[in-house]
């Protein structure tokens, strides 16, 4: 059960209204909307008695507060025992996606030095392939990659989509695919999930581009654009800054790209607690990131999803 949909349950028990417990919790009223049906659909009755003038708790909904106060108490003394200085130490090593780097690493580590002010962290940044490989040999504890790990034991948690855009150095309006395949296009490295999505696109217009470069860097793509040496397929939310001063400018298409997909992998073992809790910090950040009112559908939560 997911902690987050008792959390909303509760608030809305509490304030008797689902506009307040949004509010409370920094997400949509349509948010807690869907964290209180899902309750209800996985627990087989209605938690509430909905009206035009009040929302009543119903009696399986009483309850659950019950339970649900106990079970949220206990999940945060578990987690106050664990970020207590002594008693998480070590090295923590975690491998990222570009992307991850260029929208939601600061925040991310910036949370975890507060909450595990006596860890350590490893990071690296890798294309999502190599990571997983990483995660397969033992080489990295914590993987933010683009694909589940379908290993046995693999605990595969998905965090967010990107959106994905057709980028370019000025910009040239609208255009179709098929005119945009005359242009070099530039995007991630074969086998990759933007790859895939590039090919995608230009296959359901019958077309196919005359040129293809593939680079791994999201920062020698944005150079490369910028120099006029072609246009690229790459994460919104990477490139914001780039698109607010002007020096890069997302093109109009008739066929959109499919989004980047993220998901936390990690491999069960004695330490396993301690990258839930990690991963629980990166998905807060996920859920920072869509709230925030300058960035509302760069980023779209997959954390409240099932694989």
């Amino acid at each position: 059960m997911n902690l987050r949909f008792l959390e909303a349950f509760l608030w809305v028990a509490r304030l008797g209204s689902f506009h307040g417990a949004g509010e409370k919790l920094n997400i949509s009223q349509s948010g807690i909307s869907s964290r209180i049906a899902t309750l209800e659909m996985e627990l087989d009755c209605r938690l509430f008695e909905r009206s035009t003038r009040e929302i009543r708790l119903t009696t399986s909904g009483r309850l659950l507060v019950q339970h649900a106060e106990r079970i949220l108490e206990a999940h945060r003394e578990m987690r106050d025992a664990l970020a207590r200085n002594s008693a998480v130490t070590g090295t923590v090593r975690i491998g990222s996606i570009e992307t991850v780097v260029h929208t939601l690493l600061v925040p991310f580590v910036e949370a975890l030095q507060q909450h595990f002010p006596a860890l350590d962290l490893e990071l690296t940044a890798e294309p999502s392939e190599n990571l997983r490989e990483h995660l397969r040999r033992g080489g990295i504890d914590i993987a933010f990659q683009t694909e589940p790990v379908l290993d046995p034991g693999t605990i595969n948690k998905p965090l967010c989509e990107y959106r994905m855009g057709w980028i370019a150095s000025a910009d040239i309006g609208r255009i179709s695919l098929c005119d945009l395949a005359r242009e070099p296009i530039i995007t991630f490295p074969r086998g990759s999930q933007p790859y895939a999505a590039v090919e995608d696109a230009f296959r359901r217009v019958g077309t196919v581009p005359n040129r293809l470069h593939c680079v791994t860097s999201i920062a020698a793509i944005v150079r490369f654009v910028r120099a006029g040496l072609g246009v690229a397929s790459l994460p919104i939310a990477a490139i914001r800054q780039e698109l607010a001063a002007g020096s890069l400018s997302l093109i109009d298409t008739d066929v959109p790209l499919a989004p980047l997909r993220l998901y936390a992998s990690y491999r069960p073992g004695l330490s396993s607690r301690l990258h839930d809790l990690i991963v629980e910090h990166a998905e807060q950040q996920v859920a920072a990131y869509c709230a925030s009112e300058d960035h509302p559908t760069d980023i779209r939560s997959l954390s409240d999803q099932e694989l």
